[in-house]
């Protein structure tokens, strides 16, 4: 979060049009997204003035429709500060947690398959892919062709998020390590 706050700072000062592009490439049932977009409006006071576009993905039509429901039970919000419980959900009739509507019109989910999905559909580049915990299910060949993918749709500079137990292979040129599980597009 430090990391990404400095970047995003760095960004607020060199980004004159306020675009900010953001894609969680494999979502599963939304925390990952929902945890960043809250934190998008927590950091940019100003959010409401940026042209904030974040898609959210996954390869599971199951995970996706829990994901845009976003109703969570107190396991799956695990120990999230009581603030952002207040700020951004409703208690449910079951002691659960829905996510509210102004948070959920930042998010847009979509069905979209890393290894064989159609890359020309993303029409404009984004700023931070997150892309955690899902190259360890993939061979070496399928992980350096999604990287090339990823570069290709990062803009210059752009941050490529990935799990603590995953990186970048040495003879990708295409990504600078900048921290543990965070990469730069070259």
């Amino acid at each position: 979060w430090e990391f990404l706050e400095d970047y995003l700072m760095n960004l607020s000062k060199t980004n004159s049009d306020k675009k900010l592009r953001i894609w969680s490439s494999a979502s599963s049932t939304g925390q990952e997204p929902y945890s960043i977009a809250m934190y998008l409006q927590d950091f940019l006071k100003d959010y409401k003035s940026w042209d904030m576009k974040f898609l959210a993905s996954d390869i599971d039509p199951e995970v996706l429709k829990y994901a845009i429901n976003g109703e969570y039970t107190q396991k799956d919000i695990g120990a999230m500060p009581k603030y952002f419980l207040t700020k951004y959900f409703d208690k449910t009739k079951n002691d659960g947690f829905k996510v509210k509507d102004s948070l959920k019109e930042m998010v847009l989910f979509r069905m979209f398959n890393l290894t064989r999905g159609d890359y020309s559909i993303f029409k404009n580049k984004f700023d931070i892919i997150f892309c955690r915990n899902v190259m360890i299910y993939f061979d070496g060949p399928t992980k350096d062709a999604l990287f090339t993918k990823f570069h290709h749709l990062l803009k210059p500079n752009g941050l490529l998020f990935l799990g603590h137990s995953e990186s970048i292979t040495r003879k990708n040129n295409d990504f600078t390590l900048v921290q543990s599980a965070i990469y730069k597009r070259t």
